[in-house]
């Protein structure tokens, strides 16, 4: 990569396993060094710097620690005389990463300014413009320009099914979940080949799962963080090789897992916020093979509960420290909006991503053999409150309207949403990936 200025530029990746695999997908392909350790070796530094010289510009991989507390590292960067550009990938990870990592993504932003005129790239594939500006109250910085892809894989099948339509019928995920020959019949017919993840976000219940399910003779790994780094790397490289086809995971997978083979996901319940099931469903139909990703719900969590929670959290979130706030709280809301209310989970990851959507036609899908067709996710949701809920909890056919109105964003004259979409449908042409086609929600 020649260039009349050569740059340094330092990649900064949250985990080990996506530095490795940074390296073994670049290596080959652009001048890339990985940094392991806190005290760089000096022939690498030497050889970065010769390259340099050369107007060849590096890469160099770290992890936000080992740049944190890698003073040969900096100072090389201070001193070299090249431009220095820092990419932070994952940039998500700084508001929705639990508060035990958050101090040492804070020290980044102390790192960076030790380097006069560096530049920074935030990237990541679930970040929303609320969270650049949680970004930039924790780095003490106005992030210039932002630039924003929207991607939704079109391979790609969002449904939502109720526990009760399951096997066994049970009316709870608790009873479902305890019910590992249901579970074991309900995977097997869903995903009848290739490689799938079970999400639930609780350990105990990972374990629970993992361990029924292999009691059966129904093969399973299981994967989280309280895991050993062994026992991660061999259920991993198993999950991956496709012997056992299935994994049971809380989201600690979701991030740096690249699999050939995986084409589902399911969630048993709702995913702990929007970045998470971003994450989540990004792990399949990365060949472009045809993938589904199932969210399981029941009502134990219900919509004014949600609500209250997202209240309390958000009353004073400007006033407490950013080391001490836990993200991801107001995306639960559009989150509880699209599983419980039914409606389109592409159009909300893109209403995520960016705001400045508008309602509009094409961002209406029509659910199949369904009656209930409006669907769609729209800035009024996250106005929700308590109050609000509990005014509609036993509402009138007229409430219920205005309700589906208000949460839809939907001008008061467009009465008949179902003929709406129809007839509009045949003029436009649906660029925002054909949700009609990727979309089916059960009862």
């Amino acid at each position: 990569m020649d260039a009349p200025n050569a740059t340094l530029v330092i990649i900064i990746v949250p985990l080990i396993a996506l530095l490795h695999d940074f390296m073994r997908k670049l290596v080959n392909r652009i001048n890339i060094v990985e940094a392991r350790s806190n005290r760089l070796d000096v022939h690498l530094l030497t050889n970065v710097h010769h390259h340099l010289q050369n107007n060849r510009t590096v890469f160099i991989l770290v992890t936000p620690e080992t740049l944190n507390r890698s003073p040969d590292l900096r100072v090389f960067a201070q001193a070299a005389g090249f431009p220095v550009a820092f990419v932070s990938d994952e940039a998500h990870t700084v508001p929705s990463w639990g508060l035990e990592f958050r101090e040492e993504l804070l020290r980044l932003a102390e790192t960076i300014r030790f380097i006069p005129d560096s530049q920074l790239i935030l990237s990541s594939a679930s970040i929303s413009l609320p969270d650049i500006k949680f970004i930039e109250r924790c780095y003490g910085e106005e992030i210039e320009t932002v630039f924003t892809q929207l991607f939704i894989r079109r391979n790609v099948k969002y449904t939502v099914l109720p526990v009760q339509t399951l096997p066994g019928g049970k009316k709870s995920l608790q009873k479902f979940i305890s019910s590992f020959n249901d579970i074991a019949t309900f995977l097997n017919d869903r995903f009848p080949h290739d490689s799938v993840i079970v999400f639930i976000e609780n350990k105990k219940q990972v374990n629970t799962l993992a361990a029924g399910l292999n009691g059966i003779g129904f093969p399973v790994v299981r994967y989280h963080s309280d895991m050993t780094p062994n026992g991660k790397t061999v259920a991993m490289g198993s999950w991956l090789g496709g012997n056992p086809r299935f994994i049971v995971a809380t989201s600690a997978i979701s991030l740096g897992v690249d699999s050939e083979r995986c084409v589902g996901t399911v969630n048993f319940g709702q995913a702990s916020s929007i970045y998470n099931l971003i994450q989540e469903t990004g792990r399949v139909g990365r060949r472009g093979q045809p993938s589904e990703c199932i969210t399981v719900t029941d009502a134990s969590f219900t919509y004014n509960k949600l609500c209250s929670t997202i209240e309390f959290h958000q009353k004073r979130v400007e006033k407490i420290p950013v080391k001490t706030i836990l993200a991801g709280n107001a995306e639960l809301l559009a989150w509880a909006a699209t599983t419980q209310r039914l409606m389109c989970i592409p159009a909300m990851l893109l209403k995520f991503v960016d705001p400045s959507i508008e309602p509009a036609p094409q961002l209406l899908a029509i659910k199949k053999k369904r009656e209930k067709q409006a669907v769609g996710l729209y800035k009024t949701v996250k106005t929700a409150k308590t109050k609000f809920a509990s005014k509609y909890s036993n509402p009138s056919e007229e409430e219920q309207r205005t309700m589906k109105r208000n949460l839809l964003g939907l001008d008061p004259v467009v009465e008949d949403i179902p003929n709406f979409v129809k007839s509009s449908r045949e003029e436009l042409t649906l660029n925002i990936y054909q949700f009609s086609d990727n979309i089916t929600t059960s009862k």
